[in-house]
């Protein structure tokens, strides 16, 4: 749902459903953190709850602690009468010796900011295969507007050693509540220290290093952190650079961010745009690389390790099938599978000159469902397929639908790579025109009578049918 003034999303359990809902939230656990640190340089104390007298609980109703700053994170989760779909909770907030501290409500978001979602919860903990913990109190770096903003309230501040009462009202959207109630004392320990951090959150952040850069705009990040860069010669095939370290891959970024390397390895003039980043994390991200000046720059939007390589090798792209004349009168589909040794930035198929549309949605391959954009009769197919790094090949079909398949003819399949020709490619096209030479000299034996051939239907290789 949809509000069309502002774009934003609504939260469609807001305007009723017709299943009932009288099923309060159920709560698991409760964890506690200390903010004079950042939350993703810590790991949390997680208190399991049990219900009692109609509201959780933590063991012995009280929690002491040497935090003197500190906040929450639940685990709960929401029903419906007669499902066991677990949802997420609506609301959430936080109460102090009766006060209110902070508070949210996932009552609507705009899509553009549907990635702050890495920030309301607990990063660390879930990239590690965690619980889904919710801060109950906003990051410095949450700009979403989901939380209450109360400022430095929002955090619980223990400047004594009195006992002070936390509740934490947990709701759904149809108004069904449940309590967290239970007591809290600073024991009089030492807090631990407060750390010194690089970057933190509400501003623009950067590290200049003689062979890397990374420049990360303002807002980027959620609460403050260290870089922990290093750097390590890399002996990685075609690689021109050594491994740069920046962050961690459990501390989440909102927005892209510039990566600058400067090249350890000369790099030819015919290879220069073909040079791409790899970062290696939980997952990979690849990005084709430009230069300013003597370095290489991209952008990404997840910390790892990065580095650069040259990628002059194209893609490569099965076949529709076999024979001069491919049969798809028995396909409901074409499928193309392109393979690449660092990825596929585009795809393009056309029918007789003109675009036909796969759909790919994310996937490995490219699918076309046939329709009316093809009549019967004899076609030619041609796919264009480039890599990250630009390189590109292309191929034509020659294929028929609702008709017969021809009498052989001369085949018009064809395989074409962007790539400067090399002193190996002439020796192996000189090979290839020889060998044509040798097959059509005339044979001694050409007066003996000629059987004529056998005739072979074209088998359909590569060709998925249903």
């Amino acid at each position: 749902m949809i509000d069309t003034k502002s774009g934003r999303r609504l939260n469609p359990t807001l305007f009723g459903t017709p299943i009932v809902d009288n099923v309060p939230p159920t709560i698991l656990k409760i964890a506690m953190y200390d903010r004079n640190n950042s939350v993703y340089d810590q790991s949390p104390s997680i208190y399991k709850l049990s219900k009692t007298g109609g509201a959780y609980s933590v063991s012995g109703g009280i929690i002491n602690t040497s935090f003197n700053t500190l906040s929450f994170s639940i685990q709960a989760y929401d029903t419906r009468n007669g499902t066991g779909n677990q949802d997420g909770v609506y609301s959430a907030r936080l109460f102090v010796d009766g006060s209110e501290k902070s508070s949210f409500y996932i009552d609507s978001i705009d899509y553009a900011d549907s990635r702050y979602m890495n920030c309301q919860v607990d990063y660390k903990m879930t990239s590690g295969g965690g619980g889904w913990m919710q801060h109950v109190s906003k990051l410095p770096g949450d700009l979403s507007g989901i939380y209450y903003d109360l400022g430095q309230q929002s955090q619980l501040q223990l400047a004594d050693n009195n006992v002070h009462n936390i509740r934490i009202e947990v709701a759904d959207a149809n108004g069904n509540v449940s309590n967290i109630n239970f007591d809290i004392k600073q024991n009089g320990g030492s807090s631990p220290a407060i750390r010194a951090y690089e970057w933190h959150a509400g501003r623009s952040n950067h590290l200049a290093k003689s062979s890397f850069e990374a420049h990360l705009p303002l807002n980027a990040l959620y609460d403050k952190m260290n870089t922990n860069y290093s750097s390590t010669p890399s002996a990685s095939l075609n690689s021109v650079s050594t491994r740069h370290k920046l962050g961690e891959t459990y501390i989440p970024v909102h927005s892209n961010f510039e990566v600058k390397i400067k090249p350890s390895k000369y790099i030819s003039p015919e290879n220069r745009d073909r040079v791409i980043i790899k970062r290696v994390g939980k997952n990979t991200t690849i990005r084709r690389a430009t230069w300013s000046g003597e370095w290489l720059t991209a952008q990404f939007r997840d910390f790892g390790v990065f580095e650069a390589f040259i990628d002059n090798a194209a893609p490569s792209i099965n076949s529709l099938g076999s024979g001069e004349v491919v049969d798809l009168n028995k396909a409901r589909r074409i499928t193309f599978t392109p393979k690449d040794n660092y990825g596929i930035a585009d795809f393009r198929a056309e029918v007789d000159g003109k675009w036909l549309r796969f759909t790919n949605d994310k996937g490995r391959s490219w699918i076309y469902d046939f329709d009316d954009r093809i009549t019967s009769g004899q076609h030619t197919l041609t796919v264009t397929v480039i890599d990250i790094a630009g390189n590109v090949t292309k191929r034509s079909w020659q294929f028929v639908r609702g008709v017969n398949t021809p009498g052989a003819s001369k085949s018009t399949a064809s395989k074409t790579t962007v790539k400067k020709p090399t002193t190996a490619s002439k020796t192996t096209s000189t090979k290839k025109s020889s060998a044509v030479k040798k097959k059509t000299t005339p044979s001694k034996t050409a007066a003996k009578k000629v059987q004529q051939p056998k005739r072979h239907l074209p088998k359909h290789q590569h060709l998925k049918q249903v």
